[in-house]
């Protein structure tokens, strides 16, 4: 009843009223809307993402490095072409022309994988993930090659060669390079989950998805070979980095992306996954989307703690949401409820609320 009345009082403007009880005009705001109200008291609501938000721990920062040199050496790389990009073995760049050009068949692509036991691995770890819920298991690349499609494959190749060229660099890299790659299957998954409500393709979105921070990994991969950039940092994390993998990240993976000659719909993602755009051509406004699409499911990744886990955000306030359209409404905060349901240690959420 108390609360009945206080609304009641709100909207009719009785307990904020022009006039206070002097008779004399009151600077107090004018009463609300009942769209103001609900929103406010939509906002009282913890989801699952506010929840994890919650309990981020403060971390201390690692000492911080001057990266202006750094940077400019990088810059200078690239300027240059002497920036190495990252360079695709025989055999997988075979498989990508025969499934580009739809020449082969599965026992063929299988018999091409057999010398990368590591690629084989993260091929059947896809198609037995949560993306293919209800699916039997797999355990032959025959059986997953159909599941989980051209596209998915293609670009688990290209996220699974570039971390085995971190790998083989810098063992001091090598939990940052996985870290970053976890961090891209998080997205990738999310992504694809996500996809079909605002118009795009979920194969499509698990590609940009796993190849959004493409450029971290080859500036990680520069990095790499550079004892005397590492022997600056007492301690070594993706933090560690950010300073140099942040404004780079972007223009380098488009670099990638031309040399691995990736579609101009994955470009554009890759190089404005942060900076986000609108265009008037329908084919811009479509990358737009999936540009926004991966940064809602980047930042829905951080909030799990897959990647720097983050605080503070509002997700209904982001840039990427309002382009998707995305409200707090019932029907949308229950598709966003599917997330947690992609990782094991995160289905307890669903079960909380």
């Amino acid at each position: 009843m108390e609360v009945f009345r206080w609304i009641t009082e709100q909207l009719s403007g009785s307990s904020l009223g022009n006039k206070d009880n002097t008779g004399k005009k009151s600077h107090k705001p004018a009463p609300m809307t009942i769209e103001v109200l609900y929103s406010d008291l939509q906002r009282t609501k913890h989801y699952w993402w506010d929840k994890l938000q919650n309990n981020v721990a403060t971390e201390t920062p690692p000492s911080e490095v001057d990266a202006t040199e750094i940077i400019k050496g990088i810059e200078d790389r690239i300027n240059s072409h002497k920036f190495k990009l990252i360079d695709i073995p025989s055999n997988i760049q075979k498989i990508m022309e025969l499934v580009r050009t739809k020449k082969y068949d599965y026992l063929i692509l299988e018999e091409h994988l057999k010398c990368s036991p590591v690629m084989t691995g993260e091929i059947l770890k896809v198609a037995n993930s949560a993306l293919f819920t209800g699916k039997q298991p797999v355990h032959k690349l025959t059986d997953a090659f159909p599941r989980i499609g051209e596209e998915r494959l293609i670009s688990i190749l290209y996220i699974g060669l570039s971390r085995s060229f971190v790998l083989s660099h810098q063992d001091k890299l090598i939990p940052i390079a996985e870290n970053m790659v976890a961090h891209s299957h998080a997205v990738a998954n999310i992504a694809s989950v996500l996809a079909q409500p605002y118009g795009l393709n979920g194969e499509i979105a698990y590609v940009a998805g796993l190849l959004h921070d493409i450029g971290k990994i080859a500036l990680l991969c520069d990095i790499s070979e550079s004892t005397e950039i590492i022997d600056l940092y007492d301690y070594i994390d993706e933090d560690s980095f950010s300073r140099i993998l942040t404004p780079l990240h972007e223009s380098v993976g488009v670099l990638i992306a031309k040399k691995w000659n990736l579609s101009e719909e994955i470009m554009t993602v890759i190089g404005n996954h942060h900076n986000l755009f609108f265009s008037e051509s329908n084919s811009e406004k479509n990358s737009s989307k999936l540009s926004a699409l991966i940064n809602l499911s980047d930042t829905l990744a951080h909030i799990l703690g897959i990647g720097k886990p983050i605080t503070g955000v509002n997700l209904f306030d982001l840039e990427s949401a309002q382009i998707l359209g995305i409200k707090e409404t019932e029907e949308h905060i229950d598709h966003l409820y599917q997330v947690p349901s992609l990782f094991e240690n995160f289905k307890e959420l669903l079960n909380e609320d």
